[in-house]
């Protein structure tokens, strides 16, 4: 059966907004939020499963919300520079048993042996898509570990798998030294001392740590709550006040007096008047042959205009 080697990758992000720009910068396309809790399962009696190669959980989806998951994964590691990788058989390496409610999926696995032996929260976490290189990643911000980056690659050999690795976090500006190439359920069990199996105290102890640590965050939430709170109240009281001491400003003025606007008096329109002037009659200036001529025609028109006047008088 031939089989593929993958690379699982995970690195802090320190500055999550910055990182996100970047990503949206270089065309990254958010897919969508989710939030997930992971119920790890061990045999309750018989060998302890290495989480390195055998794993059993039920994954309860809370956002998008949907039925949870019992899925059991097997895996064979390789060692190449140091450095483990999966060798996976798909798709036996990864079988999905049953899916229905949370409590049902607990129900089944303690029916068929198993216990609880982890809980890792991803409390907020962004899907990421790059169209032209088809890759995928995923920003989780895991209790109790802050924000992280996750990448998956894929490949024949141990060398491919690691070389698309290298390519891709020089591209993102990740350094190498950042990268870690365990499981999350590896790094939990380290961190907490679980890669054996516990003895009954060991399972009190951790489960009263768990506890603890869900009631300090819920204190500290509470308290941020409060103080939140608190300045909002502040705020309003200041708010009150304010609008109080303009209310007593404005009484004791009295009643704000309206200015009667004068009422505007009708303008008279002006009449043009235009004066007629009579044009003076052009006189030209004649010579002394044309006013003689003129007076003889005067004289000769008017002695008819007496003899008409003197037969009216008879």
């Amino acid at each position: 059966m031939e089989g593929e080697t993958e690379c699982e990758i995970r690195w802090k992000i320190k500055r999550f907004g910055k990182f996100q720009e970047s990503l949206q910068k270089k065309g990254w396309k958010l897919k969508g939020p989710f939030h997930t809790v992971d119920y790890y399962f061990q045999p309750k009696y018989g060998t302890f499963w290495n989480p390195n190669k055998k794993s059993v959980k039920a994954q309860e989806w809370k956002k998008p919300k949907s039925d949870a998951r019992i899925y059991l994964q097997q895996y064979e590691t390789v060692l190449w520079k140091g450095n483990t990788y999966k060798k996976t058989f798909p798709p036996f390496s990864k079988v999905k048993l049953y899916e229905g409610p949370i409590e049902v999926c607990k129900v089944v696995l303690r029916g068929l042996g198993f216990e609880e032996w982890m809980i890792i929260e991803k409390q907020d976490g962004r899907l990421w898509h790059h169209p032209k290189t088809k890759a995928y990643l995923a920003m989780e911000k895991i209790r109790g570990m802050g924000w992280t980056g996750r990448m998956n690659f894929v490949g024949k050999t141990s060398k491919v798998a690691d070389d698309k690795m290298r390519r891709a976090i020089g591209k993102l500006g990740i350094p190498r030294r950042q990268v870690k190439l365990k499981m999350l359920v590896v790094t939990f069990a380290e961190k907490e001392g679980r890669m054996k199996r516990p003895s009954d105290k060991a399972k009190h102890d951790a489960r009263e740590e768990h506890l603890l640590r869900e009631t300090k965050e819920d204190f500290i939430f509470q308290k941020r709550l409060e103080k939140f709170k608190k300045k909002l109240e502040k705020m309003w009281k200041k708010q009150e006040k304010r609008r109080d001491a303009e209310e007593t400003k404005e009484l004791k003025k009295g009643p704000i007096k309206k200015k009667r606007t004068p009422k505007k008096k009708p303008t008279k329109v002006k009449k043009k008047v235009v004066k007629l002037t009579k044009k003076k009659p052009i006189v030209k200036k004649l010579n002394k042959k044309q006013k003689t001529v003129k007076k003889k025609v005067t004289k000769k028109r008017s002695a008819p205009k007496k003899k008409a006047k003197k037969a009216r008088k008879k």
